[in-house]
């Protein structure tokens, strides 16, 4: 549905261009009325941030009926210059308006931001209710309820899908919200925190885990392999296959992990480490359900404890 969307969009604005492109001196034909723009833009009623966008949209629209009306009435043509112009502003006018609605406002909010105010939505009631909503939180049974009700306004139709999550995934990433990893950190008084994901845009990927326990000590649980889609619709797919540790003493606690493999510094530790974590890729951790995804926030299902992670963009790859 999210494709046939984009593809019905290009094509329509493309048509125009075409037209635009032609000999034909006469104005643009007014087979897109402004009832149309209309309905495309209807979904996109009830956020306040694109209501400015929208009635420039629709004002620009009115002027190009107007003037197609009255130059079709008095049976006039226009210069190739003129008409050039009047087809690409009508086809930009087509483009935002049929494109918005396709993704739910996601392809304006990437462009435009969200500077203007708007209606809160369930993700700004997560936000609020968390102590740092870039950095980890514990888990509670209100959060872990209000991230069910986020995943209800999910703005695309197919968030696993390679053309959803390629023009997002590049960054830096940081878990903020996962029960199980509150759970385990409870049970053995410790934690893992802060837990990071660096995506890169050909697809290779890293996760750095920070671990404190009692009697363990604290350091960095590393690993890094490929992401991709499972199914270009809803279920996303991690390829590990490297695996390694950085131990931090004492003096070390601030210290960052080891980016790659290649950094750690040969010995059988590095060794042991990898053979290890071979045996802990397997199909039940490789593949996860993408519940929510936009320009900034994910929730994707861990299956095999039953649970969901939310995790938040953070800033680009260094």
């Amino acid at each position: 549905m999210f494709a046939r969307e984009h593809f019905i969009t290009y094509v329509l604005a493309s048509s125009i261009l075409r037209h635009s492109n032609s000999n034909d001196r006469r104005p643009p034909p007014s087979f897109f009325p402004l009832a149309t723009v209309d309905v495309c833009l209807h979904r996109l009623r009830s956020y306040r941030r694109w209501n400015g966008l929208i009635r420039c949209i629709k004002v620009g629209n009115s002027i190009v009926e107007l003037v197609v009306a009255q130059l079709n009435k008095r049976d006039l043509t226009l210069p190739s210059r003129m008409t050039r112009k009047l087809y690409s502003f009508r086809a930009v006018i087509l483009f935002l308006a049929l494109h918005s609605s396709c993704t739910d406002g996601f392809f304006l909010d990437s462009i435009i931001g969200q500077k203007n105010p708007r209606v809160a939505t369930r993700k700004d009631e997560l936000l609020q209710k968390l102590d740092d909503p870039t950095a980890f939180n514990s888990a509670t049974k209100e959060r872990t309820q209000l991230v069910t009700n986020m995943i209800q306004e999910n703005p695309l139709v197919a968030p696993g899908s390679t053309q959803s999550f390629t023009p997002i995934a590049n960054g830096k990433w940081r878990i903020i919200y996962a029960p199980h990893i509150s759970v385990m950190g409870e049970i053995f008084r410790g934690k893992f925190d802060p837990v990071y994901y660096y995506m890169k845009p050909n697809g290779e990927m890293s996760s750095h885990a920070r671990y404190s326990f009692p009697f363990v000590g604290s350091g960095w649980l590393s690993v890094s392999g490929t992401y991709g889609s499972e199914d270009e619709d809803r279920v996303c797919r991690v390829d590990f296959d490297k695996a390694w540790v950085k131990l931090l003493g004492d003096d070390k606690l601030e210290e960052g992990p080891y980016e790659s493999l290649d950094d750690v510094p040969p010995s059988l530790w590095k060794t042991g480490i990898q053979a290890l974590g071979q045996l802990f890729f397997i199909e039940a951790v490789s593949v996860f359900p993408v519940s929510y995804l936009d320009r900034d926030t994910i929730v994707f299902d861990f299956e095999l404890l039953g649970t969901r992670i939310c995790a938040r963009k953070i800033g680009p790859m260094r």
